[in-house]
């Protein structure tokens, strides 16, 4: 069990932040810099730079069907019995019904760690079983998996080697751009570890003998299509098309995807039908009718199949344990004892973070004395000089971090200094001359 703490690791990680805010703005003069330091102090004690630390429980899923039951009730391949999970979640063993059983096309709207992919891989897996059952199971692939990125694919492998070590007659492999070209080269960059004798390492050899499953990115699945040398893995055995993180998957890009898709299906569909899946873990509120039909409208324009609002499966919770709040560890004014929380292993925690906007001055001489006249997130306007009825901007203020000569960021109109905005080609660099604030004077020329 792991001895990660996320209270200090939390705490860690603001203290860093901190640390890099004193030492990546370093002035040279004492009263920029003070001013600097006070307004460090104040942003960490009214947390402008974040630092919520939220603890989550969550519930626990109510179970499904276990294989066995849907093995011997529904018809599910009895070699499945061997898959790890013996009791899946009700979401789970409801897409290994509407996929596997009634032959629909799925989208798989669950949480991060729901096990999206044992919802999808089952379904395959009982495919290839019973081809092989009845001796047609021959080379060619069946399922390709699509991840938006080579980190998502690389991440799922070791799932995929672990549910395909319990059944070496299926092969796989993974085709993306990192893909050695021979078997040697993946050894090697495999650390001499062997493979799986079911897996397909390399180019040279998934082209050898065609894996059944084939993981990919989008972008590598529109080279295979495109260039004649990979004609061969396209073989008009395709049965599943499973997209992951479909999310992603929006704007020019959605539109490419469904076109990639239509020539995939176009190119290698089963005369059996292709079963579509789509899985996202933030596709719409599976509560909101209409959140479920926008979702179903959205698959059935990605994949060119038919998709309906009950084919989106969402998870169940179990009932024995209510929700519960999300708490902020770090709210001090909720009065929490941070010492029951301590190398807890229930919680999930999420930490939130500002990024540092820069640093930003008011240089009106009325500016109240007891307030830092440098802010640290941008602001047209300085707020302690309103309360007290004046008009006064907040200017950019920089330090050379060689020698630490302090710059204004602004733009000139007649002997003022206006704000800019990013990227404004207008803003010019301004060098403060007077040492003594507020009486700041400003070199215009």
């Amino acid at each position: 069990m792991s001895d990660f703490d996320p209270i200090k690791t939390g705490r860690s990680v603001l203290d860093a932040l901190e640390r890099y805010m004193r030492s990546t703005f370093v002035p040279r003069r004492r009263d920029i810099a003070k001013e600097y330091s006070n307004a460090l102090n104040v942003a960490k004690n009214n947390r402008d730079f974040g630092g919520s630390l939220f603890r989550e429980i969550r519930r626990p899923f109510a179970s499904g069907q276990t294989i066995n039951e849907l093995v011997a009730q529904d018809g599910l391949h009895p070699d499945l019995i061997k898959f790890p999970i013996a009791k899946p979640y009700w979401h789970q063993s409801k897409a290994i019904e509407q996929t596997a059983l009634k032959l629909r096309n799925a989208i798989i709207a669950t949480g991060t760690g729901s096990g999206k992919t044992e919802s999808f891989l089952i379904p395959i897996l009982d495919g290839l079983l019973k081809e092989h059952t009845h001796g047609k199971l021959n080379p060619g692939v069946r399922a390709i998996v699509i991840y938006p990125m080579n980190a998502l694919a690389n991440d799922q492998l070791d799932r995929f080697r672990d549910t395909f070590a319990k059944y070496p007659e299926l092969t796989f492999g993974r085709f993306v751009g990192p893909t050695k070209n021979t078997d040697a080269e993946a050894l090697k960059l495999n650390k001499n570890l062997p493979f799986l004798k079911n897996e397909r390492p390399s180019r040279e050899s998934i082209m050898q003998d065609i894996p059944h499953v084939l993981i990919t990115n989008y972008a590598m699945l529109e080279r295979l299509l495109l260039l004649p040398q990979w004609a061969g893995l396209f073989t008009g055995k395709l049965k599943f098309i499973v997209l992951d993180e479909v999310h992603s998957y929006d704007g020019t890009k959605a539109i490419e995807i469904s076109m990639l898709l239509r020539r995939l299906k176009a190119r290698t569909g089963s005369p059996d039908g292709i079963r579509c899946i789509a899985a996202s873990a933030t596709l719409g509120d599976r509560d909101s009718e209409t959140d479920r039909e926008d979702a179903a409208k959205f698959a059935s324009e990605l994949f060119g199949g038919h998709f309906g609002a009950e084919d989106l499966i969402s998870p169940k919770f179990d009932e024995r344990h209510p929700e519960q709040p999300i708490l902020d560890i770090f709210d001090e004014s909720q009065e929490i004892d941070l010492s029951i929380f301590e190398n807890e292993k229930s919680g999930v925690y999420h930490l939130f973070v500002r990024n540092p906007g820069g640093a930003f001055i008011c240089l009106a001489q009325e500016h109240p004395n007891e307030k830092p006249r440098i802010r640290l997130q941008q602001k047209k306007r300085c707020s302690d000089c309103d309360e007290i009825g004046v008009h006064s901007r907040l200017i950019e203020i920089c330090a050379c971090r060689n020698c630490g000569i302090e710059y204004l960021i602004a733009k000139q109109q007649a002997i003022q200094l206006l704000p800019v905005e990013e990227f404004d080609e207008s803003a010019k660099y301004f060098r403060i001359l007077d040492l003594n604030i507020p009486s700041v004077s400003v070199d215009l020329s």
